[in-house]
């Protein structure tokens, strides 16, 4: 049977909830076909609805060895990585990233405090801050960059226990996030989700839980999905 079709049968299979038939089939297909990437993408989802985590990581990697310039699944590896505290690898595929887009029109505001993120994760401040000082020059006048860089910031100065400075600059973080959701209301154009969460992660850090919950309902309702 040709790898689309086994892939066919495989969706309709994780759509009717038979999670574990519709893996056996895509493993089937990553050991028939291993340059059929999608194969991997697909065994990862499935893994991550089973609530196998270190599984869902391993399928992605394998398929980013194999295609290591896809920086869409390199962000993939990165994210779940990261849920599954391997900074390490969170930290190469969020590096890997960054790289790639340096420079081009494809770069995003995300890139930089995905990498900057992982590294006060690990204990690296002066890595992080390195990334947001990048961060400013690349984005030089964007608002939502300006907040990214107040929101990484205040996360190093907490990792260092610069609390009071910390929560300045969550404050500077939060009118500047009111500024960027009206003006997103205005024109149209959402607000980065991530960008948000890693706000309400920053109000968390500092004390504001009641802040950091309006946030999170609020990327909630704009995504329709369960943070």
């Amino acid at each position: 049977v040709v790898p689309w079709a086994k892939m066919g049968l495989a969706q309709s299979l994780k759509e009717r909830g038979n999670l574990d038939e519709a893996e056996i089939l895509a493993k089937e297909v990553t050991e028939d076909a291993p340059e059929y990437l999608s194969a991997y993408d697909f065994l990862s989802s499935v893994h991550e609805a089973q609530g196998k985590l270190e599984l869902a990581q391993q399928a992605l990697q394998r398929a980013a060895e194999i295609s290591p310039n896809n920086t869409v699944r390199q962000r993939l590896v990165g994210d779940i990585a990261a849920r599954n505290k391997d900074l390490l690898t969170a930290e190469k595929a969020y590096g890997k990233v960054l790289e790639r887009h340096r420079g081009s029109t494809l770069k995003s505001v995300d890139d930089f405090t995905n990498l900057s993120r992982v590294l006060v994760e690990r204990g690296d401040v002066g890595a992080s801050r390195k990334i947001v000082s990048e961060l400013k020059r690349e984005w030089r006048g964007d608002k939502q960059a300006e907040m990214a860089s107040l929101v990484m910031e205040s996360l190093c100065l907490q990792q260092e226990g610069q609390t009071e400075k910390a929560q300045q600059m969550v404050e500077q973080a939060l009118t500047l996030h009111q500024q960027i959701q009206k003006s997103s209301s205005d024109s149209g154009k959402p607000a980065l989700q991530r960008l948000s969460v890693d706000l309400a992660h920053a109000c968390l850090v500092s004390g504001k839980e009641e802040t950091a919950q309006k946030i999170l309902r609020q990327v909630a309702a704009e995504n329709n999905e369960d943070l």
